[in-house]
């Protein structure tokens, strides 16, 4: 699966590069959209006829809710340190971060507010976040565990990354991933919002 990803991307760049048309690209964000949300009502449906699963979850309700919050706060401490690493300011590298996965909106929000360079940056980090869990799932749920895999999908463990976060990690972290994926979805405009209007 992830040597697929990582082929759809680089044939991406190849396409955009020599100037194939982007208007093609329209009718497939519909059908995008639809795979996933077949995706999301086949792992609903999933989670809820398995008892002990909604059991366990409403045992953990607390650790659901902490989880999103404690990866928000390190992807944003994350990527100003490796902004002042690379030498970024820490506000757009803030920013970058802040988009916790969702690379698609956080590359056109961060490079409206923060500029072109800004924008290409957060997109790139944010594409590379999710590419990395594809290709890693199985070395990270062995390593940090299915929370630890959960945090580092981000915003994308509701959507994109579940399937391999399931299939490494197991379908008792379904549900800290739809919680956790969905809190930091709604914190993606809200952050990069607040960062551009406190500069």
């Amino acid at each position: 699966m992830s040597r697929w990803v990582a082929v759809a991307a680089f044939a991406g760049v190849l396409a955009g590069r020599y100037g194939v048309g982007a208007g093609w690209l329209v009718p497939m964000e519909s059908w995008i959209t639809l795979a996933l949300m077949v995706l999301l009502v086949t792992v609903g449906f999933e989670l809820g006829s398995d008892r002990a699963v909604l059991r366990q979850a409403w045992q953990d309700r607390g650790k659901l809710l902490v989880l999103p919050v404690v990866v928000a706060l390190a992807s944003l401490v994350g990527a100003a340190l490796a902004g002042w690493i690379a030498g970024f300011p820490w506000r757009e590298s803030m920013a970058a971060g802040a988009g916790f996965g969702w690379y698609s909106l956080s590359g056109v929000m961060v490079g409206r507010e923060f500029g072109s360079q800004a924008g290409a940056l957060a997109f790139l980090a944010n594409l590379m976040r999710e590419m990395s869990v594809f290709i890693f799932a199985p070395y990270l749920a062995r390593r940090v565990g299915g929370g630890g895999l959960v945090g580092a999908a981000g915003a994308t463990a509701m959507d994109s990354t579940m399937p391999a976060i399931i299939r490494a990690a197991g379908r008792q972290v379904a549900l800290a991933g739809l919680v956790s994926g969905a809190i930091l979805s709604l914190l993606v405009p809200v952050t990069i919002w607040m960062l551009a209007v406190t500069r």
